[in-house]
């Protein structure tokens, strides 16, 4: 940032800035909803020294912890300013769109979540700047929902229209840990079926002895609370049953949604890229800061549906604020299986006396 550094062009300096501010309020706000107050650390520490005080850094209280956040958040914007949505990398290096998700999810949070001295001062300001940040996002033009679910997370398909930014993997790289909720061949292969009892589970996801030792399970139940014209259930999960007499004595499931791909060696490798932020998110932030400011959320909620459905989705009309809220949280829950939203959903999303919902 010194006005000495003229080794950059200044777009492209500015770019490299707008990144790296963005990047440094992204992770300190995993932090703060984390820990809530944190050390702030913004100058380099030195490699070596002999007084342990300067490797020390004091917690900050959560108040001063957000307020750094956001100003971050607004230095990056700055950065951004002349930049028309440029995605690099099909979508796995920040962005001004990331930056602008952040805002909004930050400044949301902000008008709903108390953490120690961090209490909502300015519910309606908040709002504001995080509905303006979200609407950038939705009017750029750079993003949409796609039309079958499965796709959006399909390696085929990386980088498409509804990403915003992901976490890349690749086969001859890292890759996820979608195996650790899938199911090992000895324990699975040829003992269970479908809900009919008939057809009988081999290798039903191709997964080539790859899978894992069921470290973790989703509970059966939220399968179960999909509807069975809902695209997003068998998109998500795979389910099997033990049978007897025509009736399942044992119901689970396994995730398919990050399955991965089969490589050029004919092996299967968990190379699906995992969304920080895709366009879905968008939608249902707007839906919640629609609800928060005493309006209908139900043109966002039925947005989502109708990729969900088609066109029979089941429609919803405009409740209660704790009816919206709900309603919100239950697409959320279906639409954001494994991306690591539910946990701060809860914390954020309230209740009709306006109590968070964990």
């Amino acid at each position: 940032e010194a006005a000495s550094a003229t080794i950059l062009p200044d777009a492209t300096k500015n770019y490299l800035l707008g990144q790296a501010y963005g990047l440094r309020a992204y992770y300190y706000f995993q932090l703060y909803k984390t820990f809530g107050g944190v050390p702030i650390v913004t100058e380099p520490m030195p490699l070596t020294t002999s007084d342990p005080t300067k490797l020390s850094t004091a917690r900050s209280t959560p108040k001063q912890t957000l307020d750094f956040i956001k100003q971050n958040v607004e230095k990056s914007e700055q950065y951004f300013a002349n930049d028309n949505f440029t995605l690099k990398n099909k979508r796995a290096m920040w962005s001004k769109a990331a930056t602008l998700v952040l805002k909004g999810e930050v400044y949301l949070w902000s008008a709903k979540v108390t953490t120690g001295d961090q209490t909502p001062a300015d519910v309606a300001g908040d709002l504001t700047k995080a509905e303006t940040a979200l609407l950038a996002v939705k009017n750029s033009g750079k993003f949409s929902l796609l039309s079958k679910f499965e796709d959006v997370f399909s390696t085929s398909e990386k980088g498409n229209n509804e990403i915003i930014l992901a976490v890349r993997f690749a086969d001859g790289e890292a890759t996820n840990n979608a195996a650790e909720f899938l199911y090992q061949d000895a324990v699975f292969l040829g003992q269970y079926t479908d809900i009919t009892g008939k057809k009988v589970m081999k290798d039903t996801l191709n997964l080539k002895g790859t899978g894992g030792v069921f470290r973790n399970e989703y509970k059966y139940e939220l399968f179960d609370s999909y509807d069975d014209a809902d695209a997003r259930k068998r998109a998500t999960f795979l389910d099997y049953y033990k049978v007897a007499n025509g009736v399942p004595t044992i119901k689970a499931v396994v995730l398919r949604k990050f399955v991965g791909s089969i490589n050029s060696t004919n092996n299967r490798v968990y190379d699906s890229d995992i969304p920080v932020y895709r366009y879905a998110d968008v939608l249902l932030l707007l839906a919640e800061i629609a609800n928060k400011k005493g309006g209908d959320p139900s043109s966002y909620i039925n947005d989502i549906r109708k990729r969900a459905y088609g066109p029979t989705y089941p429609v919803y009309a405009n409740g209660t604020f704790a009816d919206n809220e709900l309603a919100i949280l239950k697409e959320r829950d279906k639409e954001f299986v494994w991306e690591g939203k539910r946990w701060y959903d809860l914390r954020r999303m309230q209740n009709a006396a306006g109590k968070p919902l964990a």
